[in-house]
């Protein structure tokens, strides 16, 4: 069950998503947009809410981040 969280962070905007990627010390980083079909689920707990009045809506594409698979018996 997808069951929403609470509000964790503010909405910023392109240059402020900038000042923090350089805060981090990063050099290279890339917006990926975030409009009304952006959300974000961590571990089956959806984290954002979006911003569209129906809610969710369906989308073709999915940045996925997984842990490192560890090798061993059965897997590559």
């Amino acid at each position: 069950m997808r069951r929403p969280l609470p509000r964790l962070a503010t909405v910023i905007g392109v240059p402020e998503s900038a000042d923090v990627a350089r805060s981090l010390g990063l050099v290279d980083a890339m917006n990926l947009g975030g409009g009304g079909s952006t959300t974000m689920d961590l571990q089956g707990n959806l984290i954002s809410r979006p911003s569209d009045a129906t809610g969710e809506r369906p989308v073709g594409d999915a940045l996925l981040v997984l842990p490192t698979r560890r090798h061993g018996r059965g897997t590559p």
